[in-house]
């Protein structure tokens, strides 16, 4: 059995590099001498450089059971998902298998029951929500209720971030080992305000983190989309992305599509002549217009639904300062860090949760409190007083007093859950990005729970759909599990509970059969609602990018199109934003309740973004305020009246408030 720690330091890598030239010029005189001579200073000086968060476990053996397990990751200090890849040989016979992640101080219990015929090899992902500041945790294995011992290893998580400024998480993926010290000093010096590197944790500033920046290979990556999301920047050459497996390579692109910046190097030639680029991230032609070209930095870019593309012709690394500088400089603000594009940190407290709640649930119904203690304050002294006063009866005080305040007690306790009720309320906006082309759709949401008695059963989402708590303060996951023993994100306890407000932001990607159909008719333009969802209204531009409006459109149904101007949609959008406030109640003090920067108790962040400044509330007011018209040529938005296949965790749920908005290219 090997164990050890893999990981990227900017310290390492100059090391390495160093011994490396160093080899390479000793060939043919003494190799032997030199080998040596690099093997003993490496073995001396890497122990004292930073290790990632992750292990990489070879060859763990117990009952007829090989297992290799690779936690190395990137990224994560603000949430999103820790993906501990598993593969398992079972040289027995067919057997039933438990592998569970017990997390220590609110960590999630993560765990996956899975069946392996013998002599069967079985690769998997145990994807660890990363909801708390916790960062320690058990990784065991059990068979007929039996834990194997061999198995049983502490993993440890990344920490969350400390209150420093905020750096991207960036993967490289690559077989050879690629010199990312430029990058690193240039992203240092970009978020300490253009300072020069200074020494610190690593040698490269003081908020450097060695989860920040790691190279891995491309065998046993994750192939689920979700697994990318605690990531900013993915970086690898176009030949590695070509030899990935099909179902990697997918989960790479959705996660760009899903609001990822993705480097794709060494592609060879221009971008939009690459057919080979094309061809494994699905590009089409007519989105060649869209690439736009960096000269300073040497590098192509276009948007990648709401992510962006970065093509390199050669390879950047290590590169310089200036062109690194002018690369990151072209990541919007809004898309360089995972808290930033989701507007929530899963692990730490939100100053927004007051600004998102359900109207009219929840709340304290004080007028009605204040007329029942009234009664109860009269009937129990002067009126009680004065009927066993009027009949003798005085002494009964010490019965009737009691009996009244239990009465009274009951009467308010029925009271507030009738008021709120057993079920469960929700409220929901969601953004949807539909891509007719691919029959695909991204939606960015965020939903809230009221549940008058939590359900049994927890919540449930499918495995394309990252699950992203909002908390209102440090109480965050005491005792929470999830279970991907079915292929879905089973959130069995701990996620939701009784009368207390649930809230939640998610980034889904599914397939969307539904399309908007525009045609014309001589002089008149016609649009069909092939979705499975009534529009309340529908603007759409046509080739030239002229814009039409058309009103309610029921499903299956045809509308004409009326000619309109920006104006016009910018009001209508304005409207339909104003009956979905993103504030707190009128009265509420957020920095009062959670602190002078907005973050409450235990892992506060006060360098964290607000909810306002994520993709979702950007995407939700492009369409209000503008004065040019918004829509490029060939597209829509839309008003949807029902919700649109976001996904809020339960099968019923009565909706109090909702937007949705609709958009996307015919």
């Amino acid at each position: 059995m090997r164990e050890f720690a893999a990981s990227y330091s900017p310290r390492a890598d100059a090391i390495r590099n160093h011994f490396a030239r160093a080899f390479a010029a000793g060939r043919g005189a003494r190799p032997g001498i030199v080998a040596v001579l690099c093997f003993l200073l490496l073995a001396a000086l890497l122990p004292q450089t930073a290790s990632a968060a992750g292990q990489e476990f070879l060859q763990l053996r117990e009952d007829d059971f090989f297992v290799n397990i690779d936690s190395r990751w990137a990224g994560t200090a603000y949430g999103g998902y820790y993906p501990v890849r598993i593969r398992v040989l079972n040289k027995g016979p067919t057997r039933d298998l438990l592998f569970r992640y017990s997390g220590q101080n609110a960590v999630p219990t993560v765990e996956r029951h899975l069946t392996i015929e013998q002599n069967a090899t079985v690769q998997f992902t145990l994807s660890i929500p990363m909801v708390s500041t916790g960062s320690a945790g058990v990784l065991q294995a059990y068979h007929a209720n039996r834990e194997l011992v061999n198995m049983r290893k502490r993993l440890g998580l990344p920490d969350a971030a400390p209150t420093e400024p905020p750096r991207p998480a960036i993967l490289v993926i690559s077989d050879t080992l690629v010199d990312r010290s430029t990058l690193e000093a240039t992203i240092t010096a970009q978020i300490t305000s253009g300072a020069s590197p200074s020494p610190g944790y690593g040698g490269y500033g003081p908020s450097y983190r060695s989860e920040d920046n790691v190279q891995l290979p491309p065998n046993m990556l994750p192939d689920s989309w979700i697994d990318y999301t605690g990531i900013d920047v993915i970086a690898l050459p176009l030949a590695t992305l070509e030899k990935l497996p099909s179902a990697v390579r997918e989960a790479i692109r959705i996660w760009a599509e899903c609001g990822g910046n993705l480097v794709v190097y060494e592609v060879g030639t221009r971008a939009a002549e690459s057919a080979e680029l094309a061809r494994h991230l699905a590009l089409t032609p007519a989105g060649n217009s869209e690439w736009s070209r960096n000269f300073d930095g040497n590098f192509e870019s276009r948007p990648l639904r709401l992510g962006t593309l970065y093509a390199f012709q050669d390879n950047p690394f290590p590169g310089s300062s200036l062109s690194w500088t002018a690369w990151f400089k072209s990541i919007p603000d809004d898309q360089q860090i995972f808290h930033t594009r989701a507007g929530v940190s899963s692990r730490h407290a939100s100053g927004d949760f007051l600004s998102f709640l359900i109207p009219g649930v929840g709340g304290v119904p004080v007028y009605s409190f204040l007329a029942l203690i009234t009664i109860f304050t009269v009937v129990i002294g002067p009126l009680n007083y004065f009927v066993l006063w009027k009949r003798k009866r005085l002494y009964l005080l010490v019965v009737t007093i009691p009996v009244i305040a239990l009465f009274t007690s009951g009467t308010l306790f029925a009271y507030a859950m009738v008021a709120d009720g057993f079920g469960i309320k929700s409220r929901i906006v969601s953004y949807t990005h539909v891509d007719q082309a691919s029959r695909t759709a991204v939606s960015l949401n965020r939903v809230a729970l009221y549940a008058g008695m939590a359900p049994s059963s927890g919540l449930e989402f499918s495995a394309n759909t990252a699950f992203l708590p909002v908390w209102r303060d440090s109480d965050t996951t005491q005792g929470a599990r999830v279970d991907w023993t079915n292929n879905t994100q089973h959130l069995t306890s701990g996620w939701i509970r009784s009368r207390t407000l649930t809230q939640f932001v998610t980034i889904a990607h599914r397939i969307e059969r539904g399309r908007l159909e525009v045609e014309s008719a001589g002089d008149t333009l016609h649009a069909s609602n092939g979705f499975e969802w009534p529009l309340t209204v529908l603007f759409v531009t046509d080739a030239n990018g002229k814009l039409y409006e058309c009103g309610a459109l029921p499903p299956g149904a045809k509308g004409t199109l009326t000619p309109r101007s920006a104006d016009s949609l910018a009001r209508t959008f304005e409207t339909a934003l104003a009956t979905q406030p993103f504030a707190p109640p009128v009265g509420v003090d957020i920095n009062h309740n959670y602190g002078r920067h907005g973050y409450y108790g235990y892992g506060m962040n006060p360098v964290l973004s607000p909810f306002s400044k994520s993709l979702l509330q950007k995407n939700l007011s492009r369409w209000g305020g503008s004065t040019s018209n918004p829509l490029p040529p060939r597209s829509y938005v839309a008003i949807v009246e029902t919700n649109p296949g976001t996904e809020i965790g339960v099968k019923r749920a009565s909706v109090l408030s909702q937007l949705h908005v609709l958009h996307g290219t015919y």
